[in-house]
């Protein structure tokens, strides 16, 4: 976790396991029902298609190698808050 006023000072809070990999194309994604304090980290395209989920979250304010490869976000991002009516 990174403090954004001393991005240089890192600190390990927890470590959370993330399964990397999986495509879905035109297939209805199977998602585990909302949990009271968790949070699932997907892909905009699945937040997309559930706009009603407050606990899905997707990679916000990338950084990109020489490459063009991502190799960080600055922060997460949920479609459900840009798109709720208040």
């Amino acid at each position: 976790m990174a403090d954004p006023d001393n991005p240089d000072d890192l600190q390990v809070v927890w470590e959370v396991p993330i399964a990397v990999g999986a495509t879905w194309v035109g297939v209805e994604p199977s998602l585990p029902e909302p949990r009271p304090g968790a949070v699932y980290v997907i892909s905009r395209v699945v937040a997309e298609h559930f706009p009603e989920r407050a606990d899905l979250v997707r990679l916000d304010d990338l950084v990109r190698d020489e490459h063009g490869e991502m190799v960080a976000a600055h922060s997460l991002a949920c479609l459900h808050s840009m798109t709720r009516a208040d």
